[in-house]
């Protein structure tokens, strides 16, 4: 607690000199002091904002802070020394006792106002010694957080926590001058010194945010984020028992064996609250160094009141959007998520008070990214389309990410973390699939229809069998436009399969896993080549692909890639592979598709894959008769 002692020290050695000057003096010097903090806390954000913003995002707030106080506390005092020459003379224990109880006002206000600018630095979440929160195993009490002060060690905890046993147990420092410095600027901002803005609407708890600030617990781990990093675009309640656990494999076990499992969480809400879910964007210039969005349930935060300018309250994280599949997953307080993309959408899923009163304002991101919940218009004549969870990739997202629409980009990210934990490994695969066979999770965007994405007219063929629009066999491949819509072109026009009759076509999206290390890679391209993979349905009867199509950015270019057997080589030769798009390039932006040529009633029911197979029963495919 070395951050603590050297407080204190510094506190009373302000308490010592302020006795010695005597009562007047003191009580001047509080005074004065009261004014620099409530400048110092009403005008550090803006001058960040302003001035800090790009040239110093991790340490223009403390600059701003210490700096307006600092000078502002010395300009005051200076004139005031010109202007007042004279002196009060007091009894002698009167003037020295009472200096003293002013002065150790004063020296609190002082020492705190420099310990919250210190807190405001990105030093990780222990500094000196000093956390916040402290990571406690509720079960043994073991304390989780590391202590040590070794660069490679400040902000690293245990690489395996237990999330859902653990507690963040609160701290203080010693006398708390933080605490006191931050009581103060926040009644002042609200009462006598109020601006436009009061500090506990955009503040509840600062001390908590600073805190949260820094809590990712990877050193490449950001802090700070671009101001406009992140965009709403719903919020809405989460659906009733929609809101799943994630159940590791047992220690000892082989990962590609026992993969990681959901189950239906029976918890609930606490009394009085109710889940609510925010989607958002987040920008790729949010990412870290290494290019991968990381933050902890702390790092991302929903305000609200009951009141549009009364007092606020903030909410963290209890829950997000699973990358593998389309399913919400629980997160526990101090969890790391870690996600692969570019622009990546996610669901922020919190729990608020369930009152029509209740407001939210805005979430918060990183400290710096802040945006404003947007209002809901319900049209009456148009009812409002119900929340799903958001797809790990799909053709076309509308105005609320789940529905398919013609000729669109694979929806953003194709996330690698789990969503748990603070390991920056992949995530074991999720379930009915592997990665060393390449095929995981079936997507709800699979359905039955003999169309494609979207008509091409500007493509290079290869043993094309085209006739009015309808692909008979061949191999097409094409480039996009950035925002993956098809290019323009004179070629004729491929609109839609030939499906034999009698028969209806599915086109069966699956995430494409990537292999963990070099002899999954070995193993996995081994099966590629081999491709014995095959639908089985309900009956137990095997369906052999007839096509398959992909889109992925291959080159830094979006492209479309697509191979149809003709009649002859569908019951002979096994589907080949791509030739432009790689199984390297179906990360991020991609989306991948399996066409199975099925009779009336078929049910899908699992997915061959040469070794896991994938299940497929949860997509609910019935073929239309």
């Amino acid at each position: 607690m070395w951050f603590s002692l050297f407080a204190v020290v510094l506190i009373l050695t302000i308490t010592f000199f302020q006795g010695l000057q005597g009562l007047f003096s003191a009580v001047i010097s509080c005074f004065l002091t009261i004014v620099a903090v409530a400048l110092a806390f009403g005008l550090y954000e803006d001058i960040y904002y302003a001035f800090l913003l790009e040239r110093q995002p991790d340490h223009g707030r403390a600059f701003a802070l210490m700096a307006v106080f600092i000078l502002s506390l010395l300009i005051l005092r200076t004139v005031f020394d010109m202007l007042i020459t004279g002196n009060m003379r007091f009894p002698i224990l009167v003037d020295r006792i009472g200096g003293g109880v002013v002065g150790l006002f004063t020296a609190m206000l002082i020492v705190g106002t420099l310990a919250v600018g210190l807190q405001m630095l990105p030093f990780g979440t222990t500094f000196l010694g000093f956390s916040r929160y402290q990571p406690v195993d509720k079960t043994t009490g073991q304390v989780l957080a590391s202590t040590s002060e070794k660069p490679e060690e400040v902000r690293s905890y245990p690489t395996k926590i237990n999330w859902s046993t653990t507690e963040l147990r609160p701290r203080s420092m010693w006398l708390s001058p933080d605490g006191l410095t931050v009581s103060v600027a926040s009644h002042l901002s609200g009462n006598a010194l109020h601006g436009r803005t009061s500090m506990a609407t955009i503040y509840p708890n600062l001390l908590h945010s600073l805190y949260a600030a820094r809590s990712g617990y990877f050193r490449e781990t950001r802090h700070a984020v671009p101001a406009g990093a992140v965009r709403v675009e719903r919020y809405d309640n989460l659906p009733p028992r929609s809101l799943y656990l994630r159940e590791s494999p047992k220690e000892g076990s082989r990962s590609n064996e026992t993969p990681i499992t959901l189950k239906l969480s029976s918890e609930q809400p606490a009394a009085g609250h109710k889940w609510v879910v925010v989607r958002a964007t987040i920008d790729s210039a949010a990412r870290d160094e290494d290019n991968v969005h990381r933050f902890t349930t702390e790092q991302v935060r929903l305000v609200g009141g009951d009141k549009a300018d009364g007092p606020a309250k903030e909410y963290f994280l209890v829950g997000v959007n699973l990358p593998q599949l389309p399913r919400w997953v629980r997160l526990y307080r101090g969890e790391e998520v870690t996600r692969d993309g570019t622009q990546l959408k996610v669901d922020w899923i919190f729990e608020v008070p369930d009152s029509p009163s209740f407001q939210p304002r805005f979430v918060e991101f990183k400290q710096n990214a802040r945006a404003e919940i947007p209002v809901q218009v319900v049209d009456p004549k148009k009812p409002k389309a119900a929340l799903t969870p958001l797809s790990p990739a799909a053709r076309k997202t509308g105005p609320e990410g789940d529905n398919h629409k013609e000729g669109a980009a694979p929806e953003g990210g194709a996330e690698t973390g789990s969503g748990g934990g603070s390991n920056t490994a992949a995530p074991p695969p999720p379930p009915g699939g592997d990665r060393i066979s390449g095929l995981g999770a079936a997507r709800k965007e699979s359905t039955f229809s003999d169309q494609l994405p979207f008509a091409l007219v500007n493509y290079n063929g290869q043993d094309l069998q085209l006739s009015n629009g309808t692909l008979n066999g061949g191999r097409v491949r094409a480039t996009l436009n950035p925002d993956w819509t098809p290019k323009a072109g004179n070629e004729p026009s491929i609109e839609r399969f030939q499906v034999p009759e009698g028969k209806v076509m599915l086109q069966l999206s699956v995430e494409k896993l990537q292999p963990q290390s070099w002899l999954g890679s070995i193993y996995g391209g081994m099966i590629d080549n081999i491709g014995d993979f095959y639908m089985i349905d309900a009956k137990g009867t095997n369906h052999r692909p007839a096509g398959s199509y992909a889109m992925a950015v291959v080159g830094g270019q979006a492209r479309f890639e697509l191979i149809y057997l003709d009649d002859v080589a569908r019951d002979m030769a096994r589907l080949p592979k791509f030739e432009t798009i790689k199984a390297s390039h179906m990360v991020g932006n991609y989306s991948v598709y399996y066409l199975f040529h099925v009779p009336p009633g078929t049910q899908p029911a699992k997915l061959h894959t040469g070794r896991t197979n994938v299940d497929l029963s949860a997509l609910n495919l019935v073929a239309p008769g």
